[in-house]
């Protein structure tokens, strides 16, 4: 009997892992079918954005191809959003799902990725499950707008699929398997710029389980066929560099200093590993801290120390070790903080690739100690299962809190301090879900839990031209540009209230800034609709030349605006 089972279980174990990593992934994710956008960047990338609404066409592929648009450079995920547009129009549902079917398919090739490389059937399903339950990729897969997170996970695998194609091949078709692993990495990089230190990850593939590099004697063979992949990876660091500094997202020493940058890189690193190992109060932004002391400081500096040295030493005999925590360090390295990108400490969806190198030392260090206390296989599948269920059930809830805006900053709310981003961005949510009444009383008690910011002003504004208010909304407005003068749709959103208030001339000063503006916050369709909105109120004051131009610069800014078209051709028509 016992035979039997075996026999079954090794003859059809290739479909039972795809079939189990497939349920468990929609187990846990299809609950994301029924979940809203999130407003913060779905707004930007997807349902505020005219581009991506317009969904695949000529324009919006060329566009997808060369827009620097909120700090990113990224053609392929603009590609996938453009399809779900034209697929699903704007039901979240649809896009929520083919993020749950890309994370899904990169789970099943991470399974063939590491069978392949290592040539073990369990242990790498192992690694596969871990990566499609863990909780800490709640984050990739739930949010929209982190579409170029599943893809760098299906890019990936691709590119290590391909690698080991490449590494087993004859010397005739060793070009033709280079050039695709060079091409899946070029889609890795296109999707997200964190496949960079790709090069390297196959490098240690080289070292474990590979053993292709023995010795300092290997290593130049060993570069020089990789030379297509650095080159790619270099390109790919310099585009992303100046996307991320276009879009102000880079912060400079003014901001921070080099050692709070330190401080950052390290408290992130003992932060990602007690994520790894005790995955509760995720939540959606982590605010830097300014108040953590030096000895704690110290002791993660001293942690980390010991866990490089410890994977080193004992990494001799068992080379996972050096592979799986290098691999984590070294994946880390763009989002680690050393070039500080945007305003968090860490964040959940930067494990998404990194954490394989964890899950290798995990796995296949269970594996060692289970062969060293002679573990039966039964217990030692029985293990997994629970530790695999455990995560799943955890991921679940986790999953659960992202339904909507609402339901994630609250709970992000709760275990968060002086979390300014999710106080602003949670008033945002009111004034756009809720009545203005609800809307106002929320804000205000929001608001008031925050000093003065650009953002909670802009809200305040908003919230005010919504209401009529637009006096009030011109003061508002004028304070967020006070604190951040550079913000570009600060200016517009002024113009649009100015105009409102009744005094077009000084809108005009305004949505000039606006449109002068180089930080991507300003769309051609938005300021189009502002100079739409000003002439408008020039035809209010019978002022018809005025109008007249300023419609002009509507349809030249924005030519498909066919209400403007319209009315520009019917105004100069009854201006002969």
């Amino acid at each position: 009997m016992t035979e039997e089972k075996q026999s079954f279980f090794e003859r059809y174990s290739t479909t039972i892992i795809v079939v189990g990593l497939v349920a468990v992934c929609l187990a846990i994710y299809g609950q994301t079918y029924r979940f809203d956008f999130i407003n913060i960047d779905d707004r930007q990338y997807i349902y505020e954005n005219p581009v991506v609404a317009s969904g695949l066409n000529s324009n919006s592929i060329w566009w997808a191809f060369t827009a620097v648009y909120s700090g990113n450079w990224h053609p392929v995920t603009w590609l996938t959003h453009l399809l779900d547009v034209q697929l699903y129009g704007m039901n979240a549902g649809g896009h929520h799902a083919t993020n749950v079917i890309i994370h899904t398919l990169a789970s099943v090739l991470a399974y063939s990725a590491f069978n392949r490389l290592t040539g073990t059937v369990w242990q790498s399903a192992a690694v596969a499950a871990l990566f499609a339950v863990h909780p800490a990729h709640v984050e990739s897969v739930a949010w929209i707008a982190e579409r170029r997170d599943v893809l760098t996970g299906l890019f990936m695998m691709l590119t290590l699929i391909t690698y080991t194609k490449f590494v087993a091949s004859e010397s005739g078709s060793r070009r033709k398997w280079m050039g695709l692993t060079s091409l899946c990495l070029a889609l890795g990089l296109m999707s997200k710029g964190m496949l960079v230190t790709m090069p390297f990850v196959l490098l240690l593939c080289d070292y474990w389980p590979l053993k292709r590099l023995n010795s300092l004697s290997d290593l130049p063979k060993l570069l020089l066929e990789k030379a297509p992949l650095f080159i790619l990876i270099a390109a790919s660091a310099v585009m992303t560099y100046y996307a991320q500094s276009a879009g102000g997202a880079v912060a400079d020493l003014a901001t921070m200093t080099l050692f709070e940058r330190l401080q950052n890189v390290v408290f992130g690193y003992t932060g990602y590993l007690a994520m790894f190992f005790w995955p509760f109060d995720l939540g959606v932004f982590y605010p830097i801290s300014q108040s953590r002391p030096i000895w704690l400081f110290l002791i993660s500096v001293i942690l980390l120390l010991v866990l490089t040295i410890a994977s080193d030493w004992f990494g001799r005999s068992r080379r996972y070790l050096t592979v799986g925590w290098l691999w984590f360090v070294g994946m880390m390295v763009p989002v680690s903080g050393i070039v500080q990108i945007g305003g968090q400490s860490m964040a959940d969806r930067y494990t998404y690739v990194p954490y394989f190198g964890l899950f290798i030392i995990v796995v296949w260090g269970i594996a060692d100690i289970a062969r060293s206390y002679k573990l039966s296989q039964k217990a030692l599948a029985a293990i997994c299962i629970i530790v695999i269920a455990v995560l799943g059930i955890r991921a679940f809830d986790q999953a659960s809190k992202w339904q909507n805006s609402e339901t994630l900053y609250r709970h992000t709310l709760a275990f968060t301090k002086n979390n300014n981003p999710m106080l602003a961005n949670l008033c945002l949510h009111y004034v756009k879900k809720a009545d203005p009444q609800t809307a106002e009383r929320q804000c205000t008690e929001l608001l008031a839990q925050m000093p003065e910011t650009a953002d909670g002003y802009n809200i305040l504004g908003t919230l005010a031209a919504q209401n009529g208010k637009f006096a009030d909304a011109r003061t508002f407005f004028e304070k967020a540009i006070a604190i951040r003068p550079d913000w570009g749709i600060l200016h517009l959103n002024l113009a649009m209230a100015t105009a409102k208030a009744g005094d077009p001339m000084k809108a005009m000063t305004s949505i000039q800034l606006a449109a002068a503006s180089t930080d991507g916050s300003v769309m051609p369709q938005a300021l189009s609709r502002g100079y739409f909105t000003i002439a408008g109120e020039f035809e209010r004051k019978a002022d018809r030349t005025r109008s007249i131009e300023t419609l002009a610069m509507a349809v030249e800014i924005d030519p498909t605006f066919v209400e403007a078209a319209n009315l520009l051709e019917r105004m100069r028509a009854s201006s002969k």
